[in-house]
């Protein structure tokens, strides 16, 4: 509508309608339009709820009460305080007052960023669903009626939701109380975490945002532009046999594998001793290759990918005692105590070698194998795959045996490496003793782990049963009689196998396969349908 008086004239105009009382929410986002030229930010046909209940150019909140521009509006509006920081920054403030935003620009793309913000439930965001840092991804040639998240389809203005669960973009609901950063819940936004910080077309980003903090009126965060300092280790072996009185000597790697420099302490501890043996017994030590060994933490310097070759020795000074020694070599960045890693080694004293993939999903189920084997006098080595992250192969080949257990885990997390890793153990010779209710029921179809080293042909999901029987005449199992009733996970989700040569029955129920036990190439497997920890 265009009208001129007196050198006047009308040039953007909008109406809105007052109601039965006098509301502002809609006035503000029709007014965003029209003075800011901002984009609407709700799905057009409805199949989706754009950034939902987090920005006035979504859904408005209260009438009367309406909710604040995001990042992006105050960006744009050239309203925000500023900052884009680079390289490794620790303790970033973000204050949920003044307009603070911070960005994150793309190397290549101009139309391509994160923003991040303080949001608050309190005065105008008084009704938002959550509070803590929003953290923006925006592509201003997107479209918030583009929910598919594809690189050609996605929003203009994306909430990266922190759980993962993407309830915007499936019309689920207009936020939760999950969407924003805060510790202790969500604390980490990295190209390592779900959800990431890649771009639109797959590629990463290199941005880590890091021991995000509490919600309060200011938070703080670390930031880096690439992997951050985090001295870790690597190592050929992690284990090793021995007679009483003899030493194990480890090659181990110190190196930085981020793109900032750092110095690391490195200290050296024995994290678990058998019954009457304390460290004094059994002495750890430490050295860089050709130094002089230490108990004592020093420090050392890396750079970006940077290694330093170090050796850890255990020695038996007694040689009164069989067991197990699990020696600890832990680096921690001198800057930021918060990032730590552990290397662990387990010498074995006149004791097989075991090793214990504790995999249940987090859950303390790991107490009834460690429990079992000390019953007969062995040690195993505990690794928390929920805490410590996945095995890897040099760490399952240093041991003679593998005891893997995903109790009541559903085991869809067993990924594909893992399976390779088991494959490549087992072709070295293993002993892989695997049980888990889920890992057939989680896996879409049979696969070369499960066909040439478990040697199933098939199964039944779910099949149950309350109790399995030994085979007579069976090297491990004959005249056994196991009722499954004691444990902590439920007996219905054990499954039905039927084998497939070489391979043979060790466990059935009413008929039903439940266990199985190979032998060929000179390796051993073990595998139980059922729950071990419910025996």
């Amino acid at each position: 509508m265009q009208w001129c008086a007196d050198d006047v004239c009308t040039e953007r105009y909008q109406i809105s309608n007052m109601g039965s009382s006098l509301r502002l929410g809609t006035f503000c986002h029709e007014n965003g339009h029209m003075l800011m030229g901002w984009p609407d930010l709700y799905d057009y046909d409805g199949d989706s709820s754009g950034v939902g209940t987090f920005c006035v150019m979504c859904s408005i909140g209260p009438g009367t009460n309406p909710i604040e521009p995001c990042a992006y509006m105050k960006y744009t509006a050239g309203w925000a305080t500023l900052y884009a920081p680079t390289g490794y920054q620790n303790g970033l403030s973000v204050s949920s007052d003044g307009n603070v935003v911070y960005k994150f620009d793309h190397p290549t793309l101009s139309n391509e960023y994160y923003l991040i913000e303080n949001r608050r439930r309190s005065g105008r965001d008084a009704a938002i669903p959550d509070h803590g840092l929003a953290i923006w991804h925006v592509d201003e040639y997107g479209n918030n009626s583009w929910q598919q998240q594809t690189p050609q389809l996605h929003y203009e203005v994306t909430l990266v939701q922190a759980d993962g669960d993407w309830d915007l973009e499936n019309h689920r609901n207009y936020g939760d109380a999950y969407d924003l950063y805060a510790s202790t819940l969500y604390t980490d936004c990295t190209p390592l975490t779900h959800p990431d910080t890649d771009w639109w077309d797959g590629s990463e980003s290199g941005l880590y945002f890091m021991n995000i903090g509490a919600s309060s009126s200011v938070m703080t965060f670390d930031f880096a532009d690439g992997p951050p300092f985090s001295p870790g280790f690597t190592a050929p072996s992690y284990a090793s046999e021995l007679a009483r009185s003899e030493t194990a000597v480890y090659a181990v790697t110190l190196w930085n594998p981020g793109s900032q420099s750092g110095t690391a302490d490195v200290e050296i501890a024995q994290e678990s001793l058998p019954d009457g043996v304390d460290p004094t017994d059994w002495v750890a030590s430490y050295r860089q290759v050709g130094g002089s060994w230490l108990t004592s933490p020093s420090t050392f310097s890396l750079g970006p990918g940077e290694e330093i070759d170090l050796e850890v020795r255990v020695e038996d000074t007694i040689g009164t005692v069989e067991g197990m020694a699990v020696t600890g070599l832990t680096a921690t960045s001198t800057a930021d105590p918060s990032v730590t890693n552990t290397a662990s080694f387990a010498t074995f004293y006149d004791v097989p070698s075991i090793f214990i993939v504790d995999d249940d999903n987090g859950a303390a189920n790991e107490t009834y194998l460690e429990t079992a084997l000390a019953d007969t006098g062995l040690s195993g080595h505990l690794w928390d795959a929920d805490g410590r992250g996945r095995p890897t192969l040099a760490q399952l080949s240093s041991y003679w045996a593998v005891f893997w257990t995903t109790a009541q885990g559903s085991a869809s997390y067993v990924s594909a490496a893992d399976e390779q890793n088991m494959i490549d153990y087992l072709d070295g010779g293993g002993s892989l003793f695997l049980a888990s209710t889920e890992y057939l029921t989680s896996r879409p179809g049979t696969n070369t782990f499960i066909s040439d080293y478990l040697h199933i042909d098939s199964w039944t999901d779910d099949v149950g049963g309350f109790s399995v029987a030994g085979i007579p005449g069976d090297q491990i199992t004959d005249g056994m009689s196991l009722m499954l009733l004691g444990g902590p996970v439920a007996t219905n989700h054990a499954d039905a196998i039927v084998p497939l040569a070489p391979s043979e029955s060790i466990f059935v129920t009413s008929g039903d396969v439940k266990g199985l036990k190979v032998a060929e190439d000179d390796h051993k497997v073990v595998f139980l349908s059922f729950a071990f920890e419910n025996v």
